[in-house]
């Protein structure tokens, strides 16, 4: 442990070397990785399989009691989730008509899933992480009638 004397030396130690970032940039790090960068206003609105939690080791199955655990539970035991979290780079040509629960179509106009989250990555695009339909993700994807990139097809966990 450091004492507060140390913490402070430390801190200042690494102002003199290191240049602060804004918490935007620590989340859209996350977001590339395919990590939701959770907020206090997404409690009770997924699932620990919708943002791939159980896939990133984020749920321990064996130990714990908590709300929801047996229907995550069963999901994680005896089904496979139709839907996955997805990291994407979306064109700014988009971005006039994005809003959060924005609709990615398939081909065909085939609803293929959700945007969830999106912040700026530079003047002309932003990263993402939607919500798509696995059977999709080969497709053509588009958001606001823009083709969207998926920065991968692999989910946490999968074999490289």
């Amino acid at each position: 442990w450091l004492s507060p004397a140390a913490d402070q030396k430390l801190f200042e130690s690494l102002q003199q070397h290191l240049n602060e970032a804004a918490p935007s940039l620590w989340d859209s790090e996350l977001m590339k990785l395919g990590i939701f960068p959770f907020e206090a206003g997404d409690s009770e609105i997924y699932t620990p399989q919708e943002l791939n939690y159980d896939l990133l080791g984020f749920v321990n199955f064996h130990k714990g009691c908590y709300t929801g655990q047996e229907i995550v539970a069963r999901m994680h035991f005896r089904s496979k989730a139709k839907k996955r979290l997805f990291p994407v780079l979306i064109s700014a040509e988009a971005t006039s008509s994005l809003t959060a629960d924005s609709e990615i179509l398939g081909p065909e106009g085939a609803k293929a899933g959700r945007l969830l989250k999106a912040l700026p990555q530079n003047d002309n695009t932003l990263i993402g992480l939607a919500e798509l339909n696995i059977e999709l993700i080969e497709q053509s994807l588009t958001l606001a009638e823009t083709p969207i990139e998926l920065l991968t097809r692999d989910l946490p966990g999968s074999p490289a």
